[in-house]
């Protein structure tokens, strides 16, 4: 059985899947609420099911970037639950939980997760033949600066992820919502299972937001 954890960024997730396929999973409001008490969590979703925590064969956690709290806590948790079990922890990037679930639209996506107040993080990809980023790092972007961004694209762009208050992207450009499920966190845990990466939990760290430009 494969857990997957995502308290990066909203809708705040567990679950539990058996070779890749649906078994369990658990959204609350507050990543705090997971953050407190993790493990309550993942052995009432366990017993739920028949299971136990102990049955649990790999880890996949979001670790950023997004909330600080939630990275800084779920990270640190599932790092032990992982040494506990010595089983394998994989490190989830939060954009490329996004990419891989957003329809290739047009040749240029535009991921976007929540940062700080009025404040975006943002990566670009292309998806010619298969996605692939711009650029290994993501920006911080202010929302009154977000219109004249992609004012600066000639070309429309395919815009995902957490869109709420954001209504100033120019009409040619698709805005498409989209978030982060633990569900696909597990399943991907379990591919790089069954690719037989190690998930060496002592390098899982989590990856926090640079300063806004």
């Amino acid at each position: 059985m494969e857990l997957g954890v995502n308290l990066a960024v909203e809708d705040f997730s567990i679950a539990l899947t058996e070779e890749g396929s649906h078994v369990a999973s658990m959204s609350l409001a507050k990543a705090y609420l997971f953050s407190e008490n993790l493990m309550h969590y993942i052995d009432l979703l366990c017993t739920n099911v028949g299971k136990s925590y102990t049955d649990i064969k790999a880890i996949g956690v979001v670790n950023g970037p997004g909330s600080y709290t939630g990275l800084r806590l779920s990270v640190a948790q599932c790092k032990t639950i992982a040494s506990i079990l010595n089983c394998p922890l994989y490190g989830i990037d939060t954009f490329d939980v996004i990419l891989d679930q957003a329809p290739k639209l047009t040749s240029l996506i535009a991921v976007i997760i929540p940062a700080r107040k009025r404040e975006v993080n943002l990566k670009l990809a292309k998806t010619i033949d298969c996605p692939e980023w711009l650029t290994d790092e993501f920006m911080s972007v202010k929302y009154d600066k977000l219109e004249q961004f992609f004012l600066d694209f000639s070309e429309p762009i395919t815009v995902v992820g957490a869109l709420d208050g954001i209504d100033s992207i120019s009409g040619k450009h698709t805005l498409l919502p989209a978030s982060v499920s633990a569900e696909f966190v597990s399943k991907r845990a379990y591919r790089y299972l069954e690719q037989g990466e190690k998930g060496n939990y002592l390098k899982v760290l989590p990856k926090y937001s640079h300063q806004a430009v």
